[in-house]
């Protein structure tokens, strides 16, 4: 029997279509502040544009509550996190790329920093935040650290207004013993 590579090819990604994608219209389990949408307060901000964004970076333990410090071996997430907070306004979200966050650098201590860059498709994208919508992003598991104080800075896929600038946010994490 002959087998002809490409209907096995084709089944494999035929197949692989059949996964729902996920829109900027749903909003998914919003209640849980590790999913991937959530909601932030609004306010009344006149001429609100996408200057006005939430931006956030932190990271969070396994119950998605923020941390400053956290024991080694603890789970900690490094997450990125906007936000409009702007009262009955959707905001268009324009990137120079796919990704919502494009790289990631972990200053430790005596050491120099390290950047890790996300493969993200180069083409502008645009997405859609409505008024009150939060959209979360995992960024790297940072459970693992060694003791120490660390600096985690994100670059996001969107720049600041009028500029060239990508929008960057940073968090401080501090890893203490397991036994303290």
């Amino acid at each position: 029997m002959r087998i002809i590579p490409c209907r096995a090819l084709c089944l494999f990604v035929a197949a692989g279509c059949t996964f729902p994608i996920k829109n900027d219209l749903d909003s998914g389990d919003t209640g849980n502040p590790l999913s991937e949408y959530g909601t932030i307060d609004t306010r009344l901000i006149p001429g609100c544009n996408a200057g006005n964004l939430w931006v956030n970076v932190s990271v969070k333990n396994g119950s998605g509550v923020a941390l400053e410090s956290n024991r080694q071996g603890s789970p900690a997430v490094l997450w990125a996190e906007i936000g409009n907070q702007c009262e009955g306004e959707s905001l268009e979200i324009e990137q120079s790329s796919s990704c919502m966050v494009e790289s990631w650098e972990i200053d430790p201590p005596d050491a120099d920093p390290t950047t890790y860059e996300f493969v993200c498709d180069p083409e502008p994208s645009q997405w859609t935040l409505q008024s009150g919508q939060l959209r979360r992003q995992q960024v790297a598991t940072v459970t693992d650290l060694p003791v120490g104080s660390y600096i985690m800075e994100v670059t996001f896929g969107h720049t600041k207004p009028g500029t060239a600038d990508k929008v960057m946010k940073s968090a401080d994490l501090t890893v203490v013993p397991k036994d303290s």
